[in-house]
């Protein structure tokens, strides 16, 4: 297994680590029986036959054939993947294609059932760089060796897929037409209207405005201009790029709390990695003469390559983005128009499909040339030929479905792709093996954070105040560092902000269940202010938010005096309150099914075990746990 190969696939499981440890703590509250979107409701009859299941792929559809009811299926589910990923994070011989097909399955069967809850880019970039590691992880059967010269064709999916991410990420923050990204304003509002901003990102806010232009032009430059350099042929380019990506999702990393979603990005970059090990096409056998003029041959035009690329980066960074220095001061403005970047966007698409072709022919080409002439015996020869053959099918397979969702940014391109990959794209869109990418298309927030408050009275007349785990509410309360783990309900908090609560079905049955005092529901939350009995009355405001000014350091937040109604003043009794619920199936409830066996008696255990402590430090344990154990295994092996 390559260097390469082996960060990607510990870095994958680390990831599934993260992402069911995070959600395992949360289920009760999020998909339980009295939850704010109970799975129950969702998850279809068991199915009859592969077709059947495929309509909705969950292992969640078995559980009464194994005596377990909703909550305790996903119990099983998550416990299982938590377990699961940690050995392939720790042990080798654990990163195998069985191993990540089980994980893939399982995240996809959260995933299937997930709702509003789930429905996040980067838990679709997770099925997705999952799968990938399936391709890319080792079969380990039948004394199958661990290494093939087919290693850097499917490694190559891996780098497609940053390049996908990146490029499309930039693309759509300017195809948006939102007039920050425009003016290069966008980071004026992004530190303190992101959805969990960390501490530094008051900090950050406050810095000169000149600085924040300046590395908002630079993000534009690190994703949609470097990423072409994913696919260069030297390795100075490529480690360039590397550095550009990592450090661009270390800033963002530091300044806000996007659960491992920079992590997964950061692993994604481990296929720009060179491995020697590799790149050996003539063996370890000694090198003629001819071969050193050659490799210095190859040395020059290398250097002479990376000179002019660098060159072009340059003139394209000053020429467009019209950076300059006075003064100590660095400037920069966008210096094309809209239009002109449409039609760049038309030509930089399709040329970007022409060099992944070109880049994924050399590396089949590569492979093939060293199965025939590296390996020694007819039988090896085969092996080695026959397996590049069929990994390689399955890389150009995945790319011709890919360009469906990568040229979305491109209606024109797209138009023009055969009808066939249409097809095979229809076929298997529904287990998310690829798909399109754009963070941050809009910058939300512009004048002002958006945040709702909910309060609870029984007179309404005194007013107290609901607290979440992490998101913003009180004004003296410090940013927090919760990722890797993602708090799911405070980030739809961020959501329904942004919206109205109509559009937000779990908002109103998060109301109801607070109207109960539902202790799985307020387990997501801060603190209860009506810890004896529920409150009669409940409504939500919508307040407008700001980091608080240097001068008035005492406090983080401000926010405005004249919030306006987000909901109106809700009782439990409240008929249309009541119609709702019990349209939507959540009043009267499920009839509850009864589990039994040890199967169900061992999740309620764990479950006992985990309860009350603190979601962040969970993940943050296990996380850390299993990191201090690969490295001491990788010490001892030295």
């Amino acid at each position: 297994m390559t260097v390469s190969q082996d960060l990607y696939l510990s870095g994958v499981a680390l990831t599934f680590l993260i992402a069911f440890s995070s959600l395992y703590i949360q289920l009760p509250g999020l998909y339980g029986e009295k939850g704010l979107l109970p799975a129950g409701n969702v998850i279809q009859r068991e199915p009859q036959s592969i077709s059947e299941f495929l309509d909705q792929p969950t292992l969640l559809r078995y559980r009464y054939r194994y005596w377990l009811d909703t909550e305790s299926a996903m119990d099983v589910v998550c416990v299982s993947g938590i377990i699961l990923s940690f050995l392939a994070t720790v042990y080798a011989p654990m990163r195998t294609t069985l191993v990540y097909a089980i994980l893939w399955i399982l995240y996809m069967s959260m995933y299937s059932v997930g709702q509003t809850f789930l429905w996040f880019q980067w838990d679709i970039l997770l099925l997705e760089a999952g799968f990938l590691a399936m391709i890319v992880a080792p079969l380990q059967i039948l004394g199958l060796p661990s290494k093939h010269h087919h290693d850097n064709v499917t490694m190559w999916l891996v780098k497609w897929l940053l390049f996908r991410l990146m490029f499309a990420s930039g693309v759509v923050k300017l195809q948006s037409h939102c007039d920050t990204w425009w003016s290069l304003t966008a980071l004026d509002w992004h530190f303190e209207s992101q959805c969990i901003p960390t501490p530094l990102a008051w900090y950050f806010h406050h810095t000169p405005q000149w600085f924040r232009m300046f590395s908002n032009a630079s993000v534009f430059v690190i994703q949609i201009a470097v990423s072409f350099l994913f696919f260069a042929p030297t390795k100075t380019l490529r480690m360039f790029s590397f550095y550009a990506q990592v450090s661009l999702q270390l800033l963002i990393l530091m300044t806000g709390n996007y659960n491992f979603f920079n992590l997964l990005t950061i692993v994604l970059c481990f296929s720009l990695i060179d491995d020697y090990s590799v790149h050996r096409p003539l063996g370890r056998g000694a090198r003629k003469q001819w071969q050193k003029t050659l490799n210095m041959l190859k040395s020059s035009c290398g250097t002479l390559l990376n000179l002019t690329a660098f060159a072009v980066l340059a003139v394209f960074s000053y020429k467009y983005f019209s950076f300059s220095i006075s003064d100590g001061v660095i400037f920069s403005k966008i210096n094309f128009t809209k239009q002109g970047f449409a039609v760049y966007v038309y030509y930089a698409t399709g040329v970007s499909i022409w060099v992944a072709i070109s880049s994924l022919l050399w590396e089949i080409s590569t492979a093939l040339y060293k199965s025939v002439t590296v390996e020694k015996g007819f039988v090896k020869v085969f092996y080695s030929v026959f397996s590049t053959v069929v990994m390689s099918s399955v890389v150009i397979f995945m790319f011709c479905i890919s360009l469906v969702p990568h040229t979305v940014i491109e209606r024109s391109i797209q138009s023009k792709l055969p009808p066939q990959i249409f097809r095979w794209h229809q076929q298997t869109d529904n287990l998310q093996l690829v798909n399109s990418y754009g963070l941050f298309r809009r910058m939300t927030g512009v004048g002002g954070r958006p945040e709702v408050i909910v309060f609870g009275s029984n007179d309404k007349v005194n007013w107290k105040e609901y607290t979440f785990l992490y998101k913003p509410g009180q004004l003296e309360r410090r940013p927090p560092v919760v990722a890797p783990h993602q708090p799911r309900l405070d980030w739809q908090m961020w959501f329904a902000a942004l919206g109205s609560y109509q559009h937000n079905h779990w908002f109103i049955v998060m109301l109801y269940r607070l109207l109960e005092n539902e202790p799985t529901v307020l387990s997501l939350m801060q603190d209860n202010p009506f810890p004896q009995q529920p409150p009669k009355y409940i409504k939500a405001q919508l307040f407008t938010y700001h980091f608080s000014a240097i001068s008035t350091r005492r406090k983080w937040w401000e926010r405005d005096d004249y919030p306006q109604e987000y909901t109106p003043i809700l009782t439990k009794d409240d008929k249309n309150l009541v119609a709702y619920l019990t349209q939507n199936n959540i009043l009267p409830g499920r009839k509850r099914y009864a589990p039994y066996g040890k199967l169900d008696s061992g999740m309620r255990s764990i479950r006992a075990v985990v309860e009350g402590i603190d979601p962040a430090l969970f993940v943050f344990s296990l996380s850390f746990l299993a990191i201090v154990n690969l490295v001491f295994l990788k010490l001892l092996r030295f």
